[in-house]
């Protein structure tokens, strides 16, 4: 009848709606290709942000840096990104991953721009196979991963046991125990700063872990991203810092400050490896930043 036809038009119209990409998305630029075996799983997940203009004059030459999503790892493959024309991306040393810069041009006052990307990866539950080429750099001193001082080397003297795995896991059972989450702080602070004070927010817990290993010859790194099991928008309060240890040729997820060892690699989606040694844009530890005349200008995220 013609109520049924009507709700069948309702429907239609609604799943063309919501089907539609958002407003700036252009084209779609494939990363890379790997084995449906090695990563088995397809997850899409998109970020959407808003930039606001100054209340005051126009903003000139903005320009947006951005962490992409690590193109590959133990247990994710970046396949493709639906973004804006005006995208370009570049790959960071050591491994530290993508960044990608986004022009918006001349920002007038109140004005808004709102940005979308979409990411497609291939993603695996058990860590994928990775040689590890040259382990110095996740076996020394990197800014707040302080390996050498005396503090953090005789306390991973104490946490040593049979072989690097379980050394690796009573490292993460110490730090769950004995440091206190204190909440999220804007500043970094580091792992001496955890191991004194005994407190510190995921990022201090996820330094601490890779310093205890490194004193204890495991290779091992801090990770930046998005702990996100279903969602499909990345928000900014799924923004999380991890850790992971190297050990039988693949990286093992460790999240101290959650107490998750080798497990739930499937629910993080990695950003960057820090390196206080890699030259970023975007800077150690953040999601974005700002160039061109950006006083005034606020990025707003979901």
């Amino acid at each position: 009848n013609i109520s049924n036809r009507r709700i069948l038009l309702l429907c239609i119209i609604g799943v063309l709606f919501f089907s539609m990409p958002a407003a700036g998305i252009c084209r779609i630029v494939e990363i890379g290709r790997a084995s449906k075996d090695l990563y088995p799983n397809t997850r899409r997940v998109a970020l959407t942000f808003e930039i606001h203009g100054s209340k005051k004059a126009v903003s000139e030459a903005v320009q947006i840096w951005l962490r992409m999503p690590l193109a590959g790892g133990s247990y994710q493959f970046l396949r493709t990104i639906e973004c804006p024309e005006d995208f370009q991306m570049e790959p960071r040393p050591k491994g530290a991953g993508l960044v990608s810069r986004l022009r918006i041009g001349d920002l007038g006052p109140y004005e808004k721009q709102r940005v979308s990307l979409r990411f497609e990866l291939g993603i695996s539950s058990s860590p994928v196979p990775i040689p590890l080429n040259d382990p110095v750099p996740y076996l020394s001193k990197d800014g707040t991963i302080e390996t050498d001082h005396p503090l953090v080397r005789k306390r991973a003297k104490g946490l040593m046991r049979e072989n690097d795995y379980e050394t690796a896991k009573a490292i993460c059972q110490w730090i769950r125990k004995n440091i206190r989450y204190s909440g999220y702080r804007g500043t970094v602070r580091g792992a001496l700063f955890a191991l004194k004070e005994r407190k510190g927010d995921c990022t201090e817990f996820a330094c601490l872990f890779a310093a205890l290993c490194r004193a204890n010859n495991i290779p091992a790194r801090v990770i930046s991203g998005y702990l996100c099991k279903d969602c499909t928008i990345l928000k900014s309060s799924n923004y999380h810092n991890w850790a992971e240890f190297y050990w039988e040729g693949a990286w093992h997820i460790v999240d101290p400050q959650r107490g998750i060892f080798d497990s739930d690699g499937d629910k993080y989606i990695a950003f960057a490896v820090y390196s206080d040694q890699a030259d970023s844009p975007v800077g150690a530890f953040k999601r974005y930043s700002l160039k061109g005349q950006t006083e005034g200008i606020k990025v707003k995220w979901p």
